[in-house]
């Protein structure tokens, strides 16, 4: 009798190229971990982003001093006898 030979497994094509197209698309731990610490920091970015935006659009407070309101609160502060950096007038 002949020799047992041994022959290496037989597999179909279709099945081979199913195998690569796996491991092709499968990708390293470490790989995935940095494309997911770079995801959250783009959302970080764009979130502190939104936010300045929401805040240049809220109306702001008076840019002027009103001298009529000012007066009135350094009087209740002070009391009416507050002096004038003006000198006197007679």
């Amino acid at each position: 009798m002949a020799p047992d030979l041994l022959l290496p497994s037989v597999t179909p094509v279709a099945e081979t190229s199913r195998r690569v197209n796996e491991r092709e698309n499968e990708m390293h731990a470490e790989t995935m971990y940095m494309l997911a610490k770079l995801r959250q920091a783009e959302l970080l970015q764009q979130a502190e982003h939104e936010r300045l935006v929401r805040r240049a659009g809220r109306p702001k407070g008076p840019s002027t001093i009103d001298a009529a309101r000012f007066r009135q609160r350094v009087t209740r502060l002070f009391g009416p006898s507050w002096r004038s950096s003006r000198p006197a007038e007679a």
